[in-house]
């Protein structure tokens, strides 16, 4: 992770004699968020890569073993708390959608693996445990009091972010679940034509990318 001029020491600090944008205090620079652990993003590397595969043809052994290192740690990881696609504060918690993109990420590079040049073994090792995800996540990801779908394991707060689950291709838009979700997601999280991240996000503000 680099800042926006390149910085390679992310480390938050407060600066207390600027006031921000309507007095909006504090206001801070770097990003503390860059020492937490992120499994989503191996997901999503991993779906650029599919959704470019035609543009990228044969891929270069540099890029390949890239994307097998990232298939590898999908599968090496994809069970361990993180702290979640919208990288909470709170502590490291069994989030849905990190284990949703550990999916998605063992799940292309199944899809890729001829064109990645994978060895037999790692896309038979990845195939098996892409199929070991969708238990725990339709097992321990569904809240019957929520009705719905929630953020993390075991908890009945919503997080729009399970919305990816159709459009990752998990389950079908149609699912009862997915309907029941998008239904609790409307009447609980929405304000206006938007959406905000999780139950309790209060004054936040909510999130253009949420209501797409």
């Amino acid at each position: 992770m680099f800042g926006v001029g390149g910085e390679h020491d992310l480390t938050e600090h407060t600066l207390d004699h600027l006031a921000g944008y309507a007095g909006s205090r504090p206001v801070r620079i770097g990003n503390d968020a860059w020492t937490q652990k992120q499994l989503d993003v191996l997901g999503e590397v991993l779906e650029c890569a599919w959704i470019l595969r035609e543009q990228l043809g044969q891929l270069s052994p540099t890029t390949a073993d890239f994307l097998i290192s990232v298939a590898d740690r999908a599968a090496a990881t994809w069970r361990e708390p993180d702290a979640g696609i919208w990288e909470g504060r709170e502590g490291e918690r069994d989030y849905l959608t990190s284990k949703l993109m550990c999916w998605v990420a063992l799940d292309r590079a199944v899809k890729l693996a001829a064109q990645m040049d994978a060895p037999g073994e790692k896309a038979q090792r990845w195939e098996t445990v892409r199929d070991e995800v969708p238990a725990a996540i339709l097992d321990r990801g569904w809240s019957d009091s929520a009705g719905a779908f929630t953020g993390a394991f075991g908890s009945d707060h919503l997080d729009a972010g399970v919305l990816l689950m159709p459009l990752m291709g998990f389950l079908p838009a149609d699912d009862k679940r997915i309907l029941a979700t998008m239904d609790a997601v409307e009447r609980e999280l929405s304000t206006d034509a938007l959406v905000q991240r999780w139950t309790g996000a209060g004054d936040e503000g909510a999130f253009v990318i949420c209501a797409d």
